[in-house]
């Protein structure tokens, strides 16, 4: 099976390079099938991808894009489907009641934009746990009562996904930081409208260290006999590229999805350039540019690709 790539990205200029760069490895697979056919019993150029939009992945992992970048993002793949983070600083992911507001208020803009699939968000309580009462917001109840829903007594991780009735909600890797990821699943598969969980499987390094947890949330998603939860998609995500999906893929053959940046941190060519970001650098502005690489996309598209009874014969 032919796994969805979930790519992050914080700009239309990493947009514009996933494009570019995966329009050129059609092109060359074409060509290539052209000159040896056998080929294309192992290779589906054509596999699904969505976009997970953020803005300052460079630093503390990413935070609510500007709309203007998400209009752009939709205007350059309008077929694409865009998640869309929600999280409105870096740190922990225990929220005050202003936070969360805010967080409400913007998923609220972005479902008036209309443009996108879904929303990735993740609440915990100061002891690490899943916060179920602003997760959920009762996903069930219509759009435009949350404000008279905050005036009641929810069960926890219910606010925000109430609000997103109707799209894909993904809680993203605030799960890692759970104490206990077994609890924490079933909790997130209590509240109605959760669609995935994005985790690394509890590993600081990277998903292929926590194969082992990962594989155990993916069997628990298969089981059919707690009458109270819903089916719910793990997405393996952090340290994705082309040797450890294949090692994933093998590794987890019934995961469906995984996430991956293909990006890197690196310095804006140029003397001019150098001196100004060096004077930048000490007045607090950052140094490096968050940039997706050519060949790490490239290498891991190709892996993505490969047919699942053909992941043996690639070369890592």
């Amino acid at each position: 099976m032919i796994p969805t790539i979930e790519f992050c990205i914080d700009s239309l200029e990493n947009a514009l390079l996933m494009l570019v760069n995966l329009a050129f490895y059609l092109t060359y697979i074409h060509l290539s099938l052209s000159y040896n056919p056998s080929r294309s019993q192992s290779l589906k150029p054509f596999g699904k991808f969505r976009l997970e939009i953020c803005s300052n992945l460079i630093s503390g992992g990413g935070l609510t894009p500007p709309m203007g970048s998400v209009k752009r993002i939709h205007a350059l793949l309008p077929s694409t489907p865009l998640m869309i983070m929600i999280r409105p600083r870096v740190g922990s992911f225990v929220y005050t009641q202003s936070e969360i507001e805010t967080m409400l208020a913007e998923i609220e803009a972005f479902r008036e934009m209309g443009e996108v699939r879904g929303f990735v968000f993740g609440c915990l309580k100061e002891d690490g746990t899943v916060d179920e009462v602003n997760t959920r917001l009762d996903t069930g109840v219509p759009f435009g009562l949350h404000k008279k829903l905050t005036c009641r007594r929810l069960p926890p991780l219910s606010r925000l996904s109430e609000v997103c009735d109707g799209y894909d909600v993904t809680f993203h890797r605030a799960f890692d930081l759970t104490p206990d990821p077994m609890q924490a699943y079933h909790t997130i598969a209590s509240i109605p409208g959760i669609n995935r969980i994005l985790t690394s499987g509890q590993s600081p390094k990277s998903a292929l260290d926590g194969i082992d947890v990962i594989r155990t949330l993916i069997q628990l998603s298969a089981d059919k006999t707690h009458a109270n939860r819903h089916p719910i998609t793990i997405v393996p995500g952090s340290g994705v590229n082309r040797h450890t999906l294949a090692l994933l893929r093998k590794g987890l053959p019934q995961a469906t999805e995984f996430h991956a940046s293909c990006s890197t941190a690196c310095t804006p060519a140029g003397r001019d350039a150098s001196a100004t970001l060096e004077k930048g650098e000490k007045m607090g502005f950052g140094l490096n540019e968050w940039k997706m690489d050519r060949t790490r996309l490239l290498d891991l598209w190709e892996i993505a690709n490969v047919q699942d009874n053909d992941l043996e014969e690639i070369a890592l």
